[in-house]
């Protein structure tokens, strides 16, 4: 099991330490401007060695970079390497155990890369004859081990020679709840440009990271319910029964809906992958719910624990507002239970697809408020707490029977 740990102090509305261990599905809850997204934006940046190596900049990218103060402690550890940000500087060292889980051999080409990249970043920018043939062989090297390594050969050379090597995170895909905005810039984006009106980076990357995940798509028709999304050369459209309409004119809780179900559409069809034993796919995911229907919601759930359960080492990140989230994941996590027993008894069938169900070793589960930080999981019952989960409608009941205390009182 591949472990890795967040702590955090004095960054956002952590004033204290906070922690957090993540697993293969970690599920964060609470109310507005909590800090939900802090923490899916940090543990993203802390999965890409090439926005470790750029800090700062990575959390000016994220929007969080505000949250910096003289005394910020942020802490990063997992089974690969460890990171800490303090005192304004960003630090991080290879765990000395690295090479009980990568082979010696693939180790020896590890050592190799990062020896080319030193040498590419000193003659990177040289305009000498000598040095841009040096240059040119030097990027045949990195490009023929970065393949050998598990790397699609797309990858940015130059890139890596800005960076620091980590090999455990193959891809980091964020989808943040700004993703509405998507649908509204997609037909208009190469105006946008020419205009030379700024976008936040965030969007930007979505933008490229959703025309990515769709160019690699194996067909054009994405469903969901009643929904059919469907890619007809530039316009993307949506199909309600015989009605079908661009994205763009379509409800928010639809265009929301559409990069969420291409990243789960990619995982399951194997069109994104780890392609080396000990290396993972993240996928961070803000508000699923937003703008849909509680059964929408449901059901959205469902299917992206289902799409991480369909690809091997793929680890998912699931912040929310909503209780009917938080209610989908415990069902899940019970659905898991259920599967455990009908394996252990021999001949035992049962009807109930088991697809989306959660075992309980591989879950994480947190609720933010007030800067604290409340474990979800009951290790007793395997299930998310009850008296937490109850907790969450428990003031709008309490406002109820208020009234209802006031109605009885006044028809009395």
């Amino acid at each position: 099991m591949f472990s890795e740990k967040l702590i955090i102090k004095n960054f956002g509305p952590f004033t204290e330490q906070v922690e957090f261990e993540f697993n293969k599905y970690s599920v964060i809850i609470g109310p507005q401007a909590s800090g939900k997204s802090i923490v899916a934006k940090l543990i993203t940046i802390f999965r890409n060695s090439r926005l470790v190596d750029y800090f700062e900049e990575s959390l000016k990218n994220f929007n969080i970079a505000i949250f910096i103060s003289k005394d910020t402690e942020i802490y990063y550890y997992s089974d690969i390497y460890s990171a800490k940000f303090f005192k304004g500087e960003i630090e991080f060292e290879i765990n000395k155990n690295v090479e009980n889980i990568l082979d010696k051999n693939q180790q020896g080409d590890i050592d190799l890369l990062a020896e080319y990249l030193k040498q590419f970043k000193a003659v990177e920018h040289s305009i000498d004859s000598l040095k841009v043939k040096e240059i040119s062989e030097l990027k045949k090297k990195i490009a023929l081990l970065i393949m050998k390594l598990g790397f699609d050969k797309e990858e940015n050379i130059e890139a890596f020679g800005k960076a620091t090597f980590i090999p455990h995170f193959k891809d980091s895909y964020y989808i943040p709840s700004e993703r509405l905005f998507y649908a509204m810039f997609k037909e208009s984006i190469s105006s946008i440009i020419k205009a030379d009106i700024p976008l936040p980076k965030v969007l930007i990357e979505l933008g490229a990271m959703v025309e990515d995940l769709r160019n690699r798509n194996e067909t054009n028709l994405l469903e969901f319910q009643q929904i059919r999304f469907e890619q007809r050369n530039d316009k993307l459209m949506i199909s309600i029964g015989e009605n079908k309409i661009p994205i763009s004119f379509a409800s928010s809780g639809i265009q929301s809906l559409y990069p969420i179900l291409l990243i789960c559409n990619s995982l399951k069809n194997k069109e994104i992958q780890a392609k080396r034993e000990h290396q993972y796919i993240s996928v961070a995911i803000e508000e699923p719910e937003l703008n849909l229907f509680p059964q929408a919601q449901n059901e959205i759930t469902k299917k992206i624990i289902e799409s991480v359960n369909s690809t091997e080492n793929v680890r998912v990140i699931i912040t929310s507002h909503s209780p009917y989230i938080l209610t989908t994941i415990n069902n899940l996590l019970f659905k898991g239970k259920l599967k455990k027993l009908v394996e252990s008894k021999d001949g035992t069938e049962s009807e109930i697809n088991f697809n989306d169900s959660i075992n309980f070793e591989d879950i994480s589960a947190y609720y933010i408020e007030d800067g604290k930080v409340d474990n979800l999981i009951d290790p007793q019952t395997q299930l998310i707490n009850a008296k937490k989960l109850d907790a969450i409608s428990y003031t709008i009941n309490n406002e109820f029977t208020e009234l209802m205390t006031e109605y009885r009182k006044l028809n009395a």
